[in-house]
């Protein structure tokens, strides 16, 4: 059963009784004519009724197609993206979503979290209208227009081969001590390597492929192969296979990746670096040090597993020095034969 009702802030509400509960759904009018028409309408049949749909329908429905289509956290993003906006927006009618909830949501959220997190937000809720649309439960995207807040660039966090050096000084742990050092060489996720199975490393070829399996899923859902260095191979080599990880937990299961982060954490801060260490800067270094080194950035991009190389542009800055190097080759080359043996000093104000 269900009835119109107009609340103290002027605003017409569906009221939708069921077993002594009762459900508000804002129409978001304030005019009786408008809001009957959507109560008129909110029902009538069950292909309406999909158009009719609240946020938390629609939600739900997105979160179902996820959870069949998607990886388990992608599931978790969609989730938590609805949950805060029926937050900021309320549970009303999907239709009546518009740009100035969207700029409403923006704000809310600017109070708690980062700009970064807005945008992720945006960008999942965009998408997940667009599933609503294919799905038949929205016939607008209020998000496609939204404009992502400008983020400043800020340069990934790594290590000196000193500071890495200092680190692998202050693990105690031999077994941690080795899986920080073939993550530096490898630059896999953490992921990516408490769910490295023997079976993945072929050191014939000198490669461990990263691939997706029903427990765990690679980013991008794209498997890769990732060579492997001399140093890489001789701790896989000099390694014990007990069971099927390469890098097993204590009960020879799969190894907690939180647990994990944690443990590095508490050495990072042993040795005095930085805050903005974490694991993850492992990945970082190792890339860095490619790119300072002279591997051009595609192959970065390769090895890394990037869908794109913008994303591998946060590095660019790294190779100006090799870059700098390049043209002091050509710089140095006599090409006018008048100027042969001839020396200019120059100096740079």
């Amino acid at each position: 059963m269900a009835s119109l009702f107009r609340r103290r802030n002027g605003v017409w509400y569906i009221v939708h009784q069921n077993a002594g509960r009762r459900r508000w759904i804002s129409t978001g009018e304030r005019c009786y004519g408008r809001a009957l028409r959507l109560f008129r309408d909110s029902t009538p049949t069950r292909t309406e009724g999909r158009r009719r749909s609240t946020l938390l329908r629609l939600a739900e429905e997105v979160v179902h197609y996820s959870e069949t289509n998607f990886a388990p956290a992608t599931t978790i993003i969609y989730r938590s993206a609805f949950e805060r906006l029926v937050e900021s927006a309320g549970d009303k009618l999907v239709a009546l979503v518009t740009v100035r909830d969207v700029e409403e949501f923006k704000r809310r959220r600017s109070e708690k979290v980062s700009r970064v997190t807005i945008n992720k937000e945006l960008r999942t809720l965009r998408s997940g209208f667009n599933l609503g649309r294919e799905l038949g439960y929205a016939n607008d995207n209020p998000f496609k227009s939204a404009r992502l807040l400008r983020v400043p660039e800020i340069e990934p966090e790594h290590l000196s081969i000193d500071e890495f050096q200092r680190l692998l000084v202050v693990i105690d742990d031999p077994d941690t001590a080795t899986l920080v050092e073939f993550a530096v060489l490898t630059m896999l996720r953490r992921s990516e390597i408490v769910n490295l199975k023997w079976e993945d490393v072929d050191l014939a070829r000198r490669v461990v492929h990263i691939k997706n399996r029903a427990e765990f899923t690679v980013k991008g859902m794209k498997p890769r192969p990732v060579p492997l260095s001399e140093r890489a191979i001789c701790i896989l080599v000099t390694r014990t296979r007990d069971g099927c990880y390469v890098f097993p937990g204590a009960d020879g299961k799969r190894l907690n990746g939180g647990s994990l982060s944690r443990r590095f954490k508490k050495y990072a801060r042993k040795c005095g670096l930085p805050d903005g260490i974490h694991f993850h800067s492992l990945r970082h270094t190792g890339a860095s040090w490619l790119v300072q080194s002279g591997v051009p950035l595609y192959s970065v991009q390769k090895i890394l597993g990037h869908s794109s190389p913008l994303v591998t542009q946060i590095y660019s800055h790294l190779a100006e020095e090799h870059l700098r190097e390049a043209v002091e080759r050509i710089g140095g080359l006599t090409l006018n034969p008048h100027h042969a043996g001839e020396r200019r000093d120059i100096h740079l104000n």
